[in-house]
């Protein structure tokens, strides 16, 4: 009898154990299932950078125009450049603070982007250009050369802002428009379609300028 009780208790403690066992094996499989579907929707992972405070990007899937393995350039946090769509950050460009990058937008060269500002869509920030406070580029908008965009403005449609250009203010450029130079639209100032501003153009208060070439008013 003792020995039908302890052969049942043996049996009993064994079956305990298998129970623990399977729940281990079954939560070491759930988390890697978890860690690969995080691994899945990421596009890329950061690299501690020796020289920068900042991560570099490096690509782990091919999207767009980049590869996997491609290095990319600097951020400071995932937040700043998106795991969806086809956005990149490439060569020495910096997003970093709250600045973020969507869409396919592409950050080039030694391009900044910081702050609080927005890149979405299709837009493209290059050359030295800077983006920053709280402003916002989209649409297949083009910033580049040494342009400023900053404040609350808006560039977007296929607006190029290029030169010693800035923008800044509550300022809004958008369609075709092009500013280039060392011009400034700033204020409330809207410049929108088929219009050129450059030279020493200063564009402000409450002004809208369309379907003009500006190169030397003050137009407010």
């Amino acid at each position: 009898m003792n020995s039908l009780i302890h052969e049942a208790t043996v049996l009993i403690s064994i079956l305990i154990l298998l129970l623990i066992f399977a729940k281990i094996i079954s939560k070491k499989v759930e988390d890697e299932i978890e860690i690969s579907d995080i691994e899945e929707n990421k596009k890329y992972i950061l690299i501690k950078d020796e020289n920068s405070k900042l991560y570099r990007v490096q690509a782990i899937k091919n999207f767009g125009d980049v590869k996997k393995g491609d290095i990319g350039g600097f951020i400071e946090k995932e937040e700043n450049l998106s795991h969806v769509g086809n956005c990149w950050i490439y060569d020495n460009a910096k997003v970093y603070e709250n600045g973020s990058v969507y869409g396919d937008a592409k950050i080039k060269d030694n391009a900044e982007v910081f702050g609080e500002a927005n890149i979405l869509e299709n837009s493209v920030i290059k050359d030295y250009a800077k983006v920053y406070g709280s402003a916002e580029i989209k649409g297949n908008a083009e910033i580049k050369d040494k342009a400023i965009v900053f404040e609350n403005a808006q560039v977007y449609g296929e607006a190029k802002i290029y030169g010693n250009a800035s923008i800044y203010g509550n300022a809004k450029v958008y369609a075709n428009a092009v500013v280039s130079m060392k011009a400034e639209v700033f204020d409330n100032a809207i410049v929108a379609t088929n219009s050129k501003i450059f030279g020493f153009a200063k564009i402000s208060q409450n002004a809208r300028v369309e379907n003009r070439k500006i190169g030397a008013n003050i137009v407010s």
